[in-house]
Order: C-alpha cells, then sequence, then structure tokens
C-alpha cells in the first residue's frame, strides 16, 4: 500500500466551462481550464472541506488535476461512469509514483 492518500481529479468537461464562466473567466478548453489559477484554489477548497469530515489517516495529503477528459470512450470509466481502477493506475503510474517521492 501507500503511505498516504493522494487524488487524481478530472474536471467535468460539461460543468467547468460553466463553471468558469460564471466567474468571469475568458473561454478555455478543459486543457487550459486545468492549469488556470482559480481552479487550482477551488479544487484546494474543495479537498480542505472534504478532509474537514475524515480522519488523518483518510485525508488527501496530495493531489493533481489530469489534463484529459475521462470517459468510457477514453477507458477510464466504464459504461455506468464508475472508475476503472487498473486502467487508471496503469496509465498514470508515473504521476502516481511522483505524489510518493521523499514521502
Amino acid at each position: 500500500g501507500w503511505p498516504f492518500v493522494t487524488a487524481l481529479i478530472c474536471l467535468d468537461a460539461d460543468v467547468a466551462p460553466t463553471w468558469a464562466k460564471a466567474r468571469g473567466l475568458p473561454p478555455q478548453s478543459l486543457l487550459e481550464l486545468t492549469r488556470e489559477p482559480a481552479v487550482r484554489s477551488e479544487l484546494e477548497a474543495l479537498v480542505a472541506s472534504i478532509n474537514g469530515r475524515l480522519s488523518r489517516a483518510e485525508q488527501i495529503k496530495r493531489f493533481e488535476v489530469v489534463t484529459e477528459a475521462w470517459g468510457p470512450a477514453t477507458g477510464e470509466l466504464t459504461p455506468t461512469l464508475k472508475l476503472k481502477r487498473r486502467v487508471i493506475l496503469k496509465q498514470y503510474a508515473e504521476r502516481i509514483a511522483t505524489f510518493y517521492e521523499n514521502a
């Protein structure tokens, strides 16, 4: 197992542009939105809020926003939109490993 909880966060391709527009951000691709400081701030606040309801062992210590949209067509989700953990672990192995460097 891993020494602490981490997360890969995928923006919702349908919701993210609407969220950005509501906050006065210019129209951007999903890739550009993943690099937007306002998006990062919002996600940090969301993770902090979630962590506030969890025990220390369950809290997300590090996270990264993936630049790709996930879905059944790309292989990360089942047709019922459940995560395919093995696929994600294999596809993002290097990125996941960076969470635990110097840990």
